[in-house]
């Protein structure tokens, strides 16, 4: 069994609902926590009453020190500081050995398991962005990507969550700051803190969490129906920056003919199929 959680609210919520929809086709068994950002999500999937999902919202979770965070911060930083309290809610409270933290903008293409056999007993693994050449000043963004995290119940596993979570209570803002270059959101504590204390597996799978910044680099193919990338299945694609069939990535990216019609194309009518049921 594969346990995963996620989060989103309304603005998302067919993102949310495509991120389900693409685990129930493609993971033979798992089951996925939401965390519910806002009320009309909760009643939204209350009614979907969709399988393999429990919902949590945000008056379950959120305490004093989130409510504190909540007020300093831009509506988009105050979701970046739920992401490792999220975590370790799941890891407390779920009858789960271990859990892995989506982002809601992502839509599974084959069956994720060949990441988690290379994950193996690990504690704790994330994604690397793999910025190409092109892009490599980005790094001063962070090495790693959140779109997965994957955390096991276990000492280090709880202990470094733990960690993140009080460094993004503390401080997790859009900007960099150049007395703090360990900053950067939520995702910069990962090479420069994080992975200075816990062994951090960084996934090599190519086809984990391919995306606009990490695409150009990468050789696609599609064989038996099936989108590969350098000869491995695409397991999943981070569809950052994603506003609809007219902005379907963020300008700064090159994305090629092939990847629009074989990897946005099938987002835009999974985004039409949610929209017609939620």
């Amino acid at each position: 069994m594969r346990y995963f959680c996620t989060y989103f609210d309304w603005a998302y919520r067919h993102k949310g609902y495509v991120l389900w929809e693409s685990l129930e086709r493609h993971c033979p068994e798992y089951h996925l926590w939401v965390l519910a950002l806002d009320d009309a999500v909760v009643n939204g999937l209350v009614k979907l009453a969709l399988p393999n999902v429990s919902i949590i919202g945000m008056a379950s979770f959120e305490d004093d020190a989130l409510r504190a965070a909540r007020a300093t911060r831009s509506l988009r930083e105050f979701y970046w500081t739920c992401t490792p309290g999220w975590m370790l809610f799941v890891l407390r409270n779920g009858p789960v050995d271990h859990v892995n933290y989506l982002d809601a903008d992502i839509m599974f293409f084959a069956d994720p398991e060949p990441v988690f056999q290379e994950i193996g007993g690990r504690s704790l693994a994330i994604t690397p962005h793999d910025f190409p050449p092109r892009l490599k000043g980005f790094e001063r963004n962070g090495k790693y990507n959140v779109g997965l995290v994957h955390a096991k119940r276990d000492d280090d596993g709880l202990a470094c969550i733990g960690e993140w979570r009080r460094l993004c209570l503390e401080w997790c803002y859009l900007r960099h700051e150049p007395d703090h270059p360990e900053r950067f959101c939520d995702q910069k504590y990962w090479d420069s803190v994080l992975e200075k204390r816990w062994h951090v597996h960084a996934i090599q799978h190519p086809g984990a969490n391919r995306a606009p910044w990490n695409a150009e680099h990468r050789r696609y193919s599609v064989e038996d129906g099936q989108v590969r990338v350098g000869g491995e299945p695409l397991l999943w694609w981070h569809y950052h920056g994603f506003q609809g069939e007219n902005q379907m990535y963020p300008s700064t990216y090159e994305v090629s003919g092939w990847q629009r019609e074989h990897v946005y194309k099938p987002y835009v009518a999974a985004i039409r199929g949610a929209q017609s049921k939620w």
